[in-house]
């Protein structure tokens, strides 16, 4: 049997829609699955505001960043000492 040019491009043609029809069923899948499960530990953190119209976000990840840039700018000077952080606390 001898495949012709026509042939072959029935078979990409037919490859190529079953391919998105496939992308599409996974897209339409992850969006009811998205829709079905809610993202219950996501809690929406604390807002605090100060005088100046900053706001912050009161929630442990701010505390961990607040935490590295001090322990980045206290190493700025003496980049040979080993910092450990122990304890976090504001300061007023």
């Amino acid at each position: 049997m001898r495949f012709t040019l026509i042939d072959g491009v029935v078979v990409t043609i037919t490859s190529l829609v079953m391919v998105f029809l496939a992308l599409i069923i996974l897209l339409f899948t992850i969006a009811l699955i998205h829709y079905m499960v809610k993202r219950t530990g996501k809690k929406e953190p604390a807002v605090t505001t100060l005088a100046g119209n900053q706001v912050l976000a009161k929630d442990e990840e701010t505390e961990l960043v607040a935490a590295l840039m001090a322990l980045v700018l206290a190493n700025e000077d003496q980049q040979n000492k080993s910092y450990q952080i122990t304890e976090i606390k504001r300061i007023r």
